[in-house]
């Protein structure tokens, strides 16, 4: 269900994790502390700090990041400590980490991609392989060039086996039908007919 701007019986089980504040020239260590106190004085049962913990390496970040997976949390969020708060874009201060799963999969069909961007494009539908006829769209990665000419080859794609990425997360990326969310062809198998 999704949530909407007016007040609903739903609203009370709506949960508001705050783990940012809009400060472009204030380290990420003091907008924490404000947002401690911002958190705080608003008393509020469904206004929840985000955790944090400082890590020092590459090591120290997977570990906290297996910890809270195991929690149930979809991933982890990077950051540089001493960059002010990037507004309207994607910052190299800050990143995700996230699980992907890979699994190989067979091309049943190559379709356009459709929208504006991926018009003339390859879309691959692939089987999920479990002897029924399920299938699952994935668009394969690389250039706009080269997912163009997978579609005009499209038939010599059909029967070859791809290595599949998606991302993890509690139901293991996979939709209440068993079928990879937000999958991306990552290589085509060597091995492949």
């Amino acid at each position: 269900r999704s949530a909407t701007s007016k007040y609903s019986e739903h609203s009370q089980q709506l949960l508001y994790r705050v783990y940012d504040i809009f400060i472009t020239d204030m380290g990420y260590l003091e907008r924490y502390e404000i947002l401690k106190r911002i958190v705080a004085k608003a008393n509020n049962p469904n206004i929840i700090l985000a955790p944090f913990e400082v890590v020092n390496n590459i090591a120290e970040a997977m570990d906290v990041h297996r910890r809270y997976r195991e929690e149930g949390w979809e991933g982890s969020m990077l950051r540089q400590l001493d960059h002010g708060y990037a507004v309207n874009h994607r910052d190299v201060q800050l990143m995700k980490l996230k699980d992907f799963k890979e699994e190989e999969f067979t091309v049943v069909d190559v379709i356009n991609g459709g929208d504006a961007k991926f018009e003339g494009c390859a879309k691959f539908i692939m089987s999920v392989g479990d002897g029924s006829d399920k299938t699952f769209e994935c668009i394969p990665e690389g250039t706009l060039e080269y997912k163009r000419q997978l579609l005009i080859d499209r038939e010599n794609q059909i029967g070859k086996r791809w290595t599949v990425r998606w991302p993890d997360d509690e139901n293991g990326g996979l939709s209440e039908d068993g079928k990879p969310k937000y999958a991306c062809a990552v290589a085509e198998r060597p091995d492949s007919v």
